[in-house]
């Protein structure tokens, strides 16, 4: 299928066929379909919303920043943390207050993406709300919180990152100990 039949898709009246379409438009990565899975964005089908918003994070295209910080709101928490993920993937640096005040998600899901992408985009203005979600009831935003600290390698997150090193889940205590030696082996970055 060419570019023109999979945007024709997205107009289609089954979900299943435009998610289709949206995932593989991701693929593809071409900047023309940008408006079009931009558009999908509102769709009715929460299907088809996170697809595009995993297609447009593959695409990269700056256009899609603001739409896909709007999509942080939406009703479905799957397209909430497809969104997020999307903006990590982007390195979306003007979607960082964005993100940080989507760590407080009601959805663990959605935090755990939430942390993820803001350690892909490595901004110290996020260590301390990850430092804060290093606290957090579920043990996956816990790791992908101290993953994050690693990532962006702030002096300030060691010490709470040695105290997550007693942390009750496993992937909490080895996702802590990566930050460490992140830390450690580059001081100061």
């Amino acid at each position: 299928m060419v570019v023109g039949d999979l945007i024709a898709d997205l107009g289609s009246q089954d979900a299943r066929i435009r998610a289709r379409a949206a995932r593989s438009l991701a693929e593809i990565a071409d900047p023309v379909t940008v408006g079009p899975l931009t558009a999908c964005l509102r769709d009715e089908a929460p299907m088809v919303r996170q697809e595009a918003a995993r297609a447009l994070g593959e695409i990269k295209d700056p256009c899609a920043v603001s739409p896909l910080i709007a999509v942080l709101q939406d009703p479905s928490f799957e397209v909430r943390a497809a969104a997020s993920s999307a903006l990590g993937h982007m390195k979306a640096r003007h979607a960082v207050v964005a993100l940080i005040s989507a760590l407080r998600d009601e959805s663990p899901e959605v935090r755990t993406s939430v942390a993820y992408a803001l350690g892909q985009i490595m901004t110290p203005r996020a260590v301390q709300p990850l430092i804060a979600a290093l606290g957090d009831p579920s043990d996956q935003v816990r790791a992908s919180a101290a993953w994050a600290l690693g990532k962006i390698r702030h002096p300030d997150a060691s010490a709470q990152l040695v105290r997550a090193l007693s942390d009750t889940s496993p992937h909490v205590r080895e996702a802590a100990l990566y930050a460490i030696r992140q830390l450690k082996d580059h001081p100061g970055d």
